[in-house]
């Protein structure tokens, strides 16, 4: 008969050793272990990146179980567990339905930025009573135009990426061989400007649109290869 290789035990483990067993059983339980809180920044701005008076309404969890919006001061939340949520905001100078705001984010960096664009505007009078709502899109205008000073090199497309600073709206545009090119009446907004040519970039310059104050044209001058610019 063989002798058993295995040598027993005295029947007791170190007290360290059963405190990480259960510690790990009840962290395998629970599906995750513990991670730090997020810091969200919340904030409303219009397209030109003015910011809106709004609050905070509520801030759910994926499951709607909780509402976490008592960890919110103003529209910045702190301690937040990651995850996916729900929220609603409001204006606080024109509580109107129509001008809420809903949508959803996911936490997971220490700290993160979330800027919010409403696309309803309000006329609010000097005694605070709202005067009109506007839910609808830009008012037809003329197309502006643009010229690119000097002419890029027409052997190689070049077009204009035009870029809303504050939404994930762009456009793009061609440039004709003489440096020119048009962007539709129908945009309105803060934007930048990019000049493309093949995978690089010429010049970049801001611009608003929509504006009664917006200028009928665009000038972009690009760089001199000399230095300077191009004029």
């Amino acid at each position: 008969m063989s002798r058993s290789c295995v040598r027993k035990g005295n029947g007791s483990a170190p007290r360290w050793l059963a405190a990480l067993l259960l510690g790990t059983s009840a962290l395998a339980q629970t599906g995750s272990y513990p991670q730090a809180g997020c810091r969200l920044y919340i904030r409303v701005v219009n397209r030109y990146g003015r910011v809106l008076p709004y609050a905070l309404d509520h801030f759910m969890n994926a499951k709607g179980e909780s509402d976490l919006l008592p960890r919110f001061t103003g529209l910045v939340g702190d301690d937040l567990p990651p995850g996916h949520y729900r929220y609603q905001l409001s204006r606080r100078d024109a509580p109107v339905p129509q001008l809420q705001i809903t949508g959803e984010v996911d936490l997971s960096a220490p700290e993160q930025w979330l800027t919010v664009v409403p696309t309803g505007s309000v006329a609010i009078d000097r005694g605070g009573r709202v005067g009109a709502i506007d839910l609808g899109g830009a008012a037809p205008r003329k197309p502006i135009a643009g010229r690119i000073r000097p002419a890029p090199d027409s052997a190689m497309p070049t077009w204009v990426r035009c870029q809303a600073l504050f939404t994930k709206d762009y456009i793009e545009v061609p440039v004709t061989a003489d440096g020119s090119f048009s962007v539709p009446g129908g945009v309105s907004g803060a934007y930048l400007l990019i000049v493309m040519q093949g995978e690089h970039v010429l010049q970049t310059q801001e611009a608003s649109f929509g504006l009664p104050n917006s200028p009928a044209a665009v000038d972009i001058v690009l760089p001199s290869r000399n230095g300077g610019d191009g004029r």
